[in-house]
């Protein structure tokens, strides 16, 4: 995929992660945030094994919309869950714990994506594909954390 390629999936996904902030956040009200992040979880887990495995440009737009979906859904329910959890207080601590733990998310994973992709640089296209589905390994640990807290606490 050129650079304009990459562009327009960037753009196409940003619409669908609206579209899936809208959606998510109505659809957590309803069914649980801790049951809508558990549903979060999964849809992060087959984008990273689909975007691993398929070669077909019309397939990565379907992915493009799905990683959309999901991370818009992820920014709407996980703070929606965060704020049932703790004391109406203690909001503005939980987001200040909240940003620094997302900041240092955003080091540690562009780390670990260099690292892995350093060291399978000579795979070529394999390299790629073997890094990206490494993303699962973060996400298999947080959903198990995740299926231990209890779905409830305070109403937003």
């Amino acid at each position: 995929m050129d650079e304009f390629g990459v562009i327009k999936l960037i753009g196409f996904s940003t619409f669908f992660a609206i579209a899936g902030s809208l959606f998510s956040g109505f659809l957590s009200d309803y069914l649980g945030h801790r049951r809508c992040l558990v549903a979060v979880f999964i849809l992060w887990i087959i984008c990273f094994w689909a975007g691993a495995f398929v070669k077909s440009a019309s397939l990565y737009l379907f992915i493009g919309a799905l990683v959309g979906v999901t991370l818009g859904a992820t920014w709407v329910v996980s703070r929606a869950m965060a704020i049932s959890l703790v004391p109406e207080a203690q909001i503005g601590e939980l987001f200040g714990l909240f940003n620094l733990v997302g900041y240092i998310s955003a080091i540690a994973g562009a780390l670990f994506w260099g690292l892995i992709l350093l060291l399978l640089y000579r795979f070529g296209e394999w390299g790629y594909r073997i890094t990206f589905f490494s993303l699962i390994s973060f996400m298999v640990p947080g959903l198990l954390f995740l299926l231990r807290i209890p779905d409830g606490g305070r109403k937003a």
